[in-house]
């Protein structure tokens, strides 16, 4: 079983996922998700050591989600343009 600490970085990992997910679902959703992942984030950071690595946890995963699903739509359209 995970240590306390490494568990609450997973759990932020998960959020930020979900939290990305909502994002690319709605983008009108970015506000909500700020705030609920700074709650996360807030709630975390006096019980974990690392807190650059919760941190990480925290933006990484949710960005990356975006960046690829958001992301795709917006390369292809610029793509798009500049072939014309």
């Amino acid at each position: 079983m995970l240590e306390e600490g490494k568990l609450r970085t997973v759990r932020v990992a998960l959020a930020s996922l979900s939290l990305g997910l909502s994002f690319c679902a709605n983008f009108s959703f970015a506000f909500v998700d700020g705030i609920v992942m700074l709650i996360f984030l807030v709630s975390a950071v006096p019980r974990v050591e690392n807190r650059a690595k919760l941190a990480a946890a925290g933006l990484l995963p949710g960005a990356l989600v975006a960046l690829l699903i958001c992301g795709a739509g917006q390369r292809t359209s610029c793509i798009l343009a500049l072939s014309r």
